[in-house]
């Protein structure tokens, strides 16, 4: 992969995620930069049928477990995680010799959630936003021609890409009481 190639699929993978995330990835991305470790996108936003086909793998299809979550129940299908790789040589690699402790520390500095804390299924590659987020002050850092797609930085809204709605057993409940009252 190019440096061009680079940006391009970082910009649109990053289109996904909430605009929060989306800034807060950029950051870390030149931060890595700027050490001298190239960061792609593997993955922002995820359907929540490749989350139930993710979920599958070493249960009812082979390879090994490597989420404990189904579709719905996956930060990634509300635009609040991704998913990195290393670019090494020119090549997209997710090697497990890469400097994954990079992305830890580089999460923490914009007080995001780092797979690789986590005690069981450890995700060197994942970051998430955790509840209420918070981008905190960072040093400029980015470059002044860097742009976020669809101007993020400007947006205050955030529209899941197209993906059959779901509604959450909460909400329901709240619609239910809602009703309830009004005819009482």
């Amino acid at each position: 992969m190019t440096d061009e190639q680079v940006k391009q699929v970082n910009q649109q993978r990053l289109s996904g995620v909430k605009p929060i995330l989306a800034e807060a990835a950029a950051w870390m991305i030149e931060a890595a930069r700027q050490r001298g470790n190239i960061l792609v996108v593997a993955e922002g936003f995820r359907s929540v049928q490749t989350q139930n086909d993710y979920y599958a793998q070493g249960r009812t299809k082979p390879g090994k477990i490597i989420t404990h979550l189904k579709g719905g129940k996956s930060k990634h299908n509300f635009g609040e995680a991704v998913d990195f790789d290393f670019v090494v040589n020119g090549i997209q690699s997710n090697d497990l010799g890469n400097n994954w402790n990079l992305i830890g520390e580089l999460s923490a500095k914009v007080g995001l959630v780092w797979g690789g804390n986590w005690k069981t299924l450890k995700d060197y590659r994942h970051i998430e936003m955790p509840s209420n987020y918070k981008l905190p002050n960072l040093p400029s850092i980015l470059p002044s021609n860097y742009t976020l797609p669809n101007n993020l930085l400007e947006s205050s809204s955030f529209e899941q890409p197209d993906e059959p709605e779901t509604i959450s057993t909460g909400v329901i409940l709240i619609g239910v009481l809602i009703l309830v009252l009004l005819i009482d």
